[in-house]
């Protein structure tokens, strides 16, 4: 169940949910060391609301796919067209879950002839196929070089109570020395975006 989670939290729709019928599934009901993992998987997905908004806004207006193969992204490279395991959330992250039973040593692909980010470190990986050491806490996350990521980092009990906190920008610069992102903002709770009452930054 924590590998779920760990994965689920970095795809466009979550909910954890049982049948009346089935075993309970509240993180709660795992142990303690267990659902401070899942709970730390999903402080993650919080911090990504703000990317996550964004994504979903754009494809509202494109209908571009806001969870991506490695190929959509990458389709000179027919090596990843076999590639099941991971994908890239929106343009900018690639999430390569851990999905095996007591997995220690992980196989990573990062597409392209860009350098990669660790999300969590911030170190700078360049592209390729690798193993990875992996644990239960791993979440292996990456930033493609030359994009912004917008999140935001306050720990809060829901997103209505993260409205007024800040945005934290992560810049990845790419081998030229630049970067670009995206951010929409409106009030999370009507429709007055379609009024045009919203701002997206570039």
């Amino acid at each position: 169940m924590l590998r779920w989670y760990q994965s689920a939290v970095l795809q466009p729709f979550l909910r954890s949910h049982a049948h009346i019928d089935t075993r309970r599934r509240e993180p709660w009901v795992f142990g303690d060391d267990t659902m401070k993992l899942m709970r730390d998987a999903l402080v993650l997905r919080y911090q990504l609301l703000p990317y996550l908004y964004t994504q979903f806004y754009k494809a509202s207006l494109d209908n571009s796919l806001i969870m991506r193969p490695l190929w959509y992204e990458y389709p000179e490279d027919t090596s990843l067209y076999t590639n099941q395991e991971e994908f890239i959330l929106g343009d900018s992250l690639l999430s390569s879950p851990v999905l095996r039973k007591g997995e220690t040593s992980h196989k990573l692909t990062l597409p392209g002839k860009e350098a990669w980010y660790n999300y969590h470190t911030h170190v700078k990986v360049q592209p390729g196929a690798t193993y990875i050491p992996v644990k239960l806490s791993s979440i292996p996350l990456y930033i493609r070089a030359g994009t912004i990521i917008v999140t935001k980092n306050r720990l809060r009990r829901s997103s209505q109570l993260m409205k007024n906190d800040p945005y934290t920008l992560t810049i990845t610069l790419n081998s030229e020395g630049s970067a670009e992102g995206e951010a929409y903002i409106d009030d999370e709770k009507s429709f007055d975006y379609k009024k045009n009452v919203y701002s997206y930054q570039k």
